[in-house]
């Protein structure tokens, strides 16, 4: 089976803190993979690890076949171009327009620019944003912002996309039509890993899901899998 991730007793700490103790897991290519737990209890320190943010203070890790949990910055680079990650503090260029945001990405991976402008201008108009191209980021509020931060990884052409509480600034409706695009970027052959601590949406999904509790993995009668 080709994995995207694959995890083998890996801990990691920060001073005396554990954050996540002892996690085996694999994540096939082209799954969609839940993570749930309350507020502290690994996920975002989880999905750093598998987009390169952070390295395990024990254990091993192989992501998408680039093996061992010491990177050089070269190799590093190359992981990275191939993991589009939605981050809770969402690292927008803010002294950027919305268009601009949204094709970073794809300039970096030396897209072509009729492609790129193609993919741009779909996630654009997929989350509203099409007559806010031209706007500054700075000028934006909250829930468009997080918007903007969603349509640039869909926009991308990585096979990995990580997304870390994705909708905490989308109301319940757009909520559903991100994780609606989630999955259709799922059924067409991308690795997804969704990290939220609301169960009921893990639930809905009718995803497997990993549910942390203290940086453990738990089982919850059936939600979780490992």
């Amino acid at each position: 089976m080709d994995y995207a991730y694959q995890l083998n007793q890996v801990t990691k700490n920060f001073g005396s803190f554990a954050a996540l103790k002892s996690v085996s897991l694999t994540i096939p290519v082209g799954s969609f993979l839940s993570i749930t737990g309350e507020s502290g209890a690994g996920k975002t320190t989880l999905l750093r690890i598998l987009g390169g943010d952070e390295e395990p203070s024990s254990g091993n890790i192989s992501r998408i076949s680039l093996n061992g949990n010491r990177l050089s910055s070269s190799t590093l680079q190359s992981l990275r171009k191939q993991v589009a990650f939605i981050r809770q503090d969402l690292r927008l260029l803010e002294n950027e327009n919305v268009f601009e945001n949204v094709a970073a990405p794809l300039r970096i991976s030396a897209c072509p620019s009729k492609t790129m402008r193609r993919r741009v201008e779909a996630a654009l108009a997929e989350f509203e944003l099409d007559k806010k191209a031209k706007m500054k980021i700075e000028s934006l509020s909250g829930g468009e912002r997080q918007r903007v931060a969603i349509a640039r990884a869909i926009a991308s052409n990585t096979s990995v996309l990580l997304a870390d509480e994705p909708t905490s600034s989308l109301d319940r409706d757009w909520s559903w039509k991100v994780f609606e695009a989630f999955i259709r970027l799922n059924r067409e052959g991308r690795t997804v890993v969704l990290a939220s601590h609301d169960q009921s949406i893990v639930q809905a999904l009718k995803k497997p899901a990993l549910c942390l509790k203290r940086g453990v993995p738990i089982d919850l009668g059936g939600l979780c899998t490992f």
